[in-house]
């Protein structure tokens, strides 16, 4: 008999024991609980930074379709009728503006010339909600775009982008020159400079 070859005495013990699956999914267990709250912050993160991207592009998406089309826009920032989403509805301007967030999905674009262009609903059930702020005037929560005019109808308009878990904040701006800009007013969210 070589001395290498290994010798069993009995059957050889292939697997693991009872007690070693019980700790690995102990230690398993122990592991997730402390990540889950880190994994949750970074996924409400993640939403708050692709709504902001979302309400920056419906910016520059309202300034090129008002010099593509060569017509007045409206762009409507409220809450939905019922509440209970955010909403953001890019429409052709019209006397009669029948397409706003505000209006019951029965009357939505009824009776108006306004034609949908481009919306941003965000239901409030999502973690993630967006507010408008301006120095609104008598336009109500809307703002228009014109053919060649990088100026809105409001001034100081920005949108916050507020995550309902942590906080956490992105708050997109329309500069009075047309410049979008995205910023962190709280410095929850690295990688954005602070407003």
């Amino acid at each position: 008999m070589d001395l290498l070859e290994p010798r069993f005495v009995g059957r050889p013990a292939w697997g693991f024991t009872l007690v070693e699956l019980m700790v690995s999914v102990a230690i398993a267990g122990v592991l997730l609980a402390i990540a889950t709250p880190s994994i949750a912050g970074l996924l409400e993160r993640r939403r708050i930074i692709a709504v902001a991207e979302e309400v920056a592009g419906m910016f520059s998406f309202a300034k090129s379709e008002a010099n593509t089309l060569g017509s007045k826009l409206t762009m409507n920032l409220q809450d939905t009728l019922d509440g209970r989403s955010s909403c953001m509805r890019l429409v052709t301007a019209a006397t009669i503006d029948t397409c706003r967030c505000d209006v019951a999905d029965a009357d939505f674009c009824q009776g108006s010339s306004s034609r949908l262009l481009r919306e941003l609903i965000v239901p409030q059930d999502s973690g993630i909600s967006f507010a408008a702020s301006a120095d609104w005037g008598v336009a109500g929560h809307s703002t228009s775009f014109m053919r060649n005019d990088r100026s809105t109808s409001v001034s100081n308009l920005h949108i916050d982008v507020t995550g309902r878990r942590t906080g956490a904040k992105l708050r997109v701006e329309y500069t009075q020159v047309g410049r979008v800009r995205t910023c962190s007013p709280d410095g929850s969210i690295s990688g954005y400079p602070r407003c």
